[in-house]
C-alpha cells in the first residue's frame, strides 16, 4: 500500500479506537481489543439511548393508567377529530381479542385502500379474532375487492354484501362502537358537499348501545348474501340490485341520490335504470315503478 493509504487507514481505525498510534513517529502502533473500542465508541449512545427508552415506557405506563378514571367519569362516548380517526381505529383492532364487526358502505374502496389493510387484516385473523365485513353489492365487481374477499375468506373470515347499507361502523370485541360523526356526510365517510377525508368519529362505549349496534350488525348480516370470489350467486346479486333499482324509483329518489343510496357512480346507476325500463317495456321511470309494485317485483305497500 502507499504510505498515504496506511496514513489514512491507521487514521481511521484510531478514530474507531481500533488501534493506538505513539506519539513518537518511530513508536509502534498498537492494536486495540474490538470489544473495549466498541464500549468506548457506543457505550455513551448505548446509554442515553436506554435511558430514552425507559423514560418512554415510563410516559407509556402514565397514559395507559388514565383510562380507567376516564371510563368512570364520561357518558360512555366521546369524538375523535378526522386525523385521528384511523390511527384510533388501527390501534383498537390491533388489541382486539373476539371480533371484529365492520359495515362499509359506498361501494368498492380504492385498490391502494385495500392492499393497505390487507395485512393487518391477515395479522388480525391470524391471532383468531372474528372478521365480518359487510360491503355494498356494488363492491363485488371490481378484480382488487375480489381479490381483498378472496384474501380474507381463505384466512377464515367472512364477507358478505347487502344492496344497501346505513352508514359506517365498526363494533370490537363487543365493548365499542365507532360510528361517523356529524352532519353532512354520506354513508361512505364523504361529505355530501363534494369534500374529501374521512369524518369525525363518535366512539362509543355504554354496554347497551354497543348491544344495540352489535344486534344492528347481526340482522344486517342475516340479510346479506355471501362473498366468496370466483363463487357468487351472480344471478341473485342482480335481482336484488335490479329491485334496489326500482325501489328508488318508487321513493321517487333522483338518478344522484340513488345511486349514493347503492354505492355506484351516477352514471352506472342509469345503465341499470335503462335496463330495467327496456326489460319492464316502461317509457318512464313513474310508469316502470308502477309497472315493478304491480307486478311484486318491489314491495312498497303504503299505509295511511
Amino acid at each position: 500500500m502507499a504510505v498515504g493509504e496506511v496514513v489514512h487507514a491507521l487514521k481511521a481505525l484510531s478514530d474507531f479506537g481500533l488501534v493506538r498510534i505513539s506519539a513518537d513517529p518511530a513508536g509502534p502502533v498498537v492494536a486495540l481489543h474490538p470489544g473495549v473500542a466498541a464500549e468506548k465508541a457506543l457505550g455513551a449512545e448505548e446509554k442515553r439511548t436506554r435511558a430514552r427508552a425507559h423514560r418512554l415506557e415510563q410516559l407509556r405506563s402514565v397514559f395507559m393508567a388514565c383510562p380507567p378514571y376516564y371510563a368512570s367519569g364520561d357518558s360512555g362516548e366521546f369524538l375523535l377529530d378526522p386525523p385521528d380517526v384511523q390511527l384510533f381505529i388501527q390501534e383498537e383492532i390491533n388489541r382486539a381479542t373476539e371480533e371484529v364487526l365492520t359495515v362499509q358502505p359506498g361501494g368498492a374502496r380504492s385498490p391502494e385502500t385495500l392492499e393497505k389493510v390487507l395485512a393487518p387484516e391477515l395479522a388480525l385473523l391470524g391471532r383468531g379474532v372474528r372478521r365480518k365485513i359487510l360491503y355494498q353489492h356494488s363492491a363485488r365487481g371490481t378484480r382488487a375487492t375480489q381479490s381483498f374477499a378472496s384474501a380474507i375468506v381463505r384466512a377464515g373470515g367472512e364477507v358478505r354484501t347487502l344492496e344497501t347499507l346505513p352508514n359506517r361502523m365498526i363494533v370490537i370485541d363487543r365493548r365499542l362502537c365507532l360510528i361517523p360523526h356529524g352532519a353532512g356526510h354520506t354513508g361512505s365517510g364523504t361529505p355530501s358537499d363534494g369534500r374529501s377525508g374521512p369524518p369525525a368519529a363518535a366512539v362509543i362505549r355504554t354496554p347497551s348501545m354497543v348491544g344495540f349496534s352489535r344486534d344492528l350488525f347481526q340482522r344486517l348480516w342475516d340479510a346479506a348474501t355471501p362473498f366468496h370470489p370466483g363463487h357468487a350467486p351472480a344471478g341473485e346479486v342482480a335481482d336484488e340490485l335490479r329491485r334496489a333499482v326500482l325501489h328508488s324509483l318508487a321513493l321517487g329518489l333522483t338518478d344522484e341520490a340513488a345511486s349514493r343510496r347503492l354505492g355506484i357512480s351516477t352514471r352506472t346507476f342509469r345503465r341499470h335504470l335503462a335496463a330495467v325500463m327496456q326489460d319492464l317495456g316502461a317509457t318512464s321511470r313513474f310508469q316502470a315503478a308502477v309497472i315493478a309494485i304491480d307486478r311484486g317485483l318491489i314491495d312498497f305497500s303504503l299505509k295511511v
